[in-house]
């Protein structure tokens, strides 16, 4: 599985990254990755049907991810992507102790969130996808929910390029998931 090398759609607006990636997969069959990020969703998704707070200068994405390892290890794909997260996340933090996966879907720095992940598996007979969702917050944060939040940019104090964040995703997904096609879940 090659993400980093993936195609990346690019949008100014939408509803939400991972409708947009099921629309896409209602048209065509997707055979390789393919990143769908925004600048702004009027309806982010989180999970149990809860809203995704949108604001620009954050990292909206979704991946459709072809499933490419055993259909049996799908339950393992929520643990590799949190793990490929909190990895990208360590990156910009400098290893910090502070970083903590909630799982199976937040990443928490201290107490406080700064990234949420959403997957949707779509299995049929003619083909098997996972549209991963992961939103970050970049350079802000939302304000008065029901918990706290926080952004890279509060943590290190500069500014941080969404398309290096996704960089750096994509490339710690190809390890996780990597581990996941050669069934090495002891590397995980």
């Amino acid at each position: 599985m090659y993400i980093k090398k993936a195609e990346i759609i690019s949008l100014p607006k939408v509803d939400s990254t991972n409708f947009e990636a099921q629309r896409i997969l209602k048209k065509e069959r997707i055979s390789s990755p393919l990143w769908i990020i925004a600048d702004e969703q009027t309806k982010g998704k989180g999970r149990s049907g809860k809203k995704w707070i949108s604001n620009k200068g954050n990292l909206f994405a979704s991946l459709i991810l072809p499933i490419s390892f055993d259909v049996k290890n799908l339950p393992m794909l929520s643990c590799v992507i949190a793990l490929a997260t909190h990895e990208c996340l360590n990156y910009f933090l400098g290893q910090n102790e502070h970083l903590k996966i909630k799982w199976p879907n937040d990443i928490l720095f201290e107490d406080s969130k700064l990234s949420g992940i959403l997957i949707e598996n779509l299995l049929s007979a003619e083909s098997n996808y996972s549209i991963v969702g992961v939103g970050v917050n970049v350079n802000s944060s939302p304000l008065k929910l029901d918990h706290l939040t926080t952004s890279l940019k509060s943590i290190v104090g500069i500014t941080i390029d969404i398309k290096s964040i996704l960089n750096q995703l994509s490339i710690s997904l190809d390890k996780y998931i990597s581990n996941l096609e050669n069934e090495e879940l002891d590397n995980l």
